[in-house]
C-alpha cells in the first residue's frame, strides 16, 4: 500500500509497519528531545519534565511530582537512579541505584514500576508498542497547539502486548478485569519530520473493567519538543549515589 499526502503535505501512513518504520527513523536522527508528560487517574494527577537522548539505549532524566515532593528519576547506560525525596532520605547519599533485574520481592516492585515509569517517556518503546500490537483505526491531518501535525488513533490489543504494558499496569492488575478489557486507544501526533509530538494512552476500557465506576478516566500523555537540541543525561555522581536499602 502506497502512502498518501493531505492538501497539506503531511504523509499519512496506512498501516502500523510503514508508520513505526518512518517515525524509526526519524527518532534514530534526530537523537535528543525534550518531554513533558501527565499521568491523570481519576481526580489525581501527576506532571513531569525531562529529557532524552536515543543512542544504542535510550538514556533519560525526569522529574515527576510524586504526592508532593519532587522525584527525579535517571535511567542511563541500562541503570537506574532515583533521588530520593529529602523528607524520605536516610544518610548522606541522595541517590540510590535500583535493581532493574534484583531478585527479591521489594526490588522487583520498585524497580519494575519505576522503570516502567521512566520507559513511559521512551518513543522507541511507545513504536514497539504500537509494532507489536497495534492497529490504525483513524488517521489524518490535524492542528495541535497551532501547528500542523499528522494524527493516528490506534488500538493496542492487550493480548499481544504481552509483558510490554503502560506505566501503572501490570499482569497482575490485568486479571482484574476478568477478560472484559481487550484494548485501549493510542493516539499519536507526528510533525512533518515524522517526529511523535504528542503521545496519549487511554487506559480508560482498562480500569473500568477492573470495577471502576463508568466515569472514572485514566489517561498517560507526553508532549515531546526540541528534537535534536542539546541535551544533558547523565548519572547522578558516583559519591551521592547508595543502594537501595533492604526491606524491613
Amino acid at each position: 500500500m502506497l502512502t498518501a499526502c493531505s492538501d497539506d503535505g503531511t504523509t499519512v501512513y496506512p498501516d502500523v509497519q510503514q508508520l513505526t518504520q518512518a517515525v524509526d527513523k526519524a527518532v534514530a536522527g534526530a537523537k535528543t528531545a525534550g518531554f513533558t508528560t501527565e499521568i491523570a487517574v481519576g481526580t489525581v494527577q501527576t506532571k513531569g519534565q525531562g529529557q532524552l537522548r536515543l543512542d544504542a539505549s535510550t538514556a533519560l532524566v525526569t522529574t515527576m511530582d510524586f504526592y508532593g515532593d519532587p522525584l527525579e528519576i535517571r535511567l542511563v547506560d541500562g541503570q537506574l537512579y532515583v533521588k530520593v525525596p529529602e523528607s524520605a532520605q536516610e544518610g548522606d547519599k541522595p541517590w540510590v541505584r535500583i535493581p532493574r533485574d534484583g531478585t527479591d520481592p521489594f526490588s522487583q516492585a520498585a524497580g519494575g514500576s519505576i522503570d516502567q515509569l521512566a520507559q513511559q517517556n521512551d518513543p522507541a518503546r511507545t513504536l514497539e508498542q504500537i509494532k507489536t500490537a497495534g492497529t490504525i483505526v483513524s488517521s489524518g491531518a490535524v492542528t495541535l497547539n497551532d501547528a500542523p501535525t499528522t494524527h493516528y488513533v490506534v488500538n493496542i490489543d492487550l493480548v499481544k502486548l504481552h509483558e510490554n504494558l503502560p506505566a501503572g499496569l501490570s499482569p497482575a492488575a490485568l486479571t482484574q478485569t476478568d477478560g472484559k478489557a481487550t484494548g485501549f486507544p493510542l493516539e499519536l501526533w507526528l510533525n512533518a519530520e515524522q517526529l511523535p509530538v504528542q503521545v496519549t494512552f487511554d487506559l480508560t476500557p482498562i480500569l473500568i473493567a477492573a470495577g471502576a465506576p463508568p466515569n472514572s478516566a485514566a489517561k498517560i500523555t507526553t508532549a515531546y519538543k526540541d528534537w535534536k537540541a542539546p541535551t544533558v543525561v547523565e548519572p547522578p555522581p558516583a559519591d551521592q549515589v547508595g543502594d537501595l536499602p533492604p526491606p524491613p
